[in-house]
């Protein structure tokens, strides 16, 4: 399970979703929480 860190603009999610798109096709089990994106308030998004 990867927990990919806020971005402004949700690339750090997609970027990580698409790491585990390509090992999970080389036989890994990864999937990618939502937890951050879905929990974290606009503020909280554009802090670095």
């Amino acid at each position: 399970m990867l927990f990919p860190d806020l971005s402004k603009d949700g690339k750090a999610y997609a970027r990580w979703s698409q790491v585990a798109i390509e090992l999970n096709v080389q036989g890994y089990q990864i999937s990618i929480s939502t937890l951050l994106e879905d929990k974290a308030n606009d503020e909280e998004k554009q802090q670095d």
